[in-house]
């Protein structure tokens, strides 16, 4: 993770689009500053197969300039210089629960599944809870309906946790045919014409 901190008053929303360029993966995003009138702090996550490790500012400075420009373009050699010595974390993991509730207790959003960054975190997170308030409106809200209700979450939401995640994973991992599962698929799931499921099994018969 790096700032961007020579954005200063340039904003611009594209700053927020993809910056992903072969073999990492990248995306900025801005977040609020310390007191409501600070100005918005950007920042730039970089992921690749394997932890990055620099023995000096210079080589994490040589990377931007060969691999990420428009990175390098927005940073301070401060802030790359900080880059360098920060530890490598690695996001690319997935986790998918088995189930969406379990007694009294139900999952949403990340909580109940955990996938790599496409864009769709929000989006997935707001979707389970639409789905959920849907299913308490259909089913009724008192204690025994709530816990149907539930039930009924899980049969209809379960699918869209595994499809995002899958779909989440196919575009991070199997480049290489990105007519398949890579550009195609995730276009497809920010669709709000088509869900995580059926984008899935489209792949799935491709």
């Amino acid at each position: 993770m790096i700032e961007l901190d020579r954005v200063g008053d340039r904003w611009d929303k594209n700053y927020l689009y993809d910056l992903s360029v072969i073999p990492f993966f990248s995306f900025a995003g801005a977040i609020m500053g310390g007191q409501g009138s600070d100005p918005v702090r950007w920042f730039c996550a970089i992921g690749t197969d394997a932890p990055l490790e620099f023995s000096s500012t210079q080589e994490a400075q040589q990377l931007f300039r060969d691999h990420l420009p428009q990175v390098s373009e927005l940073t301070s050699e401060e802030q790359i210089a900080a880059f360098a010595k920060r530890a490598s974390k690695h996001i690319g993991q997935t986790l998918t629960c088995s189930q969406l509730y379990g007694g009294k207790a139900v999952l949403l959003g990340d909580a109940a599944a955990a996938f790599p960054p496409i864009g769709q975190g929000v989006n997935a997170a707001m979707e389970s809870s639409m789905t959920l308030d849907l299913c308490i409106g259909e089913v009724g809200n008192s204690p025994t309906q709530l816990l149907e209700a539930a039930k009924l979450y899980n049969t209809r939401w379960k699918p869209e946790v595994d499809a995002v995640s899958w779909i989440a994973i196919k575009g991070l991992v199997e480049e290489d045919d990105e007519s398949m599962t890579g550009l195609e698929v995730l276009n497809q799931s920010k669709s709000a014409e088509i869900s995580y499921s059926e984008v899935r099994c489209k792949a799935e018969r491709l």
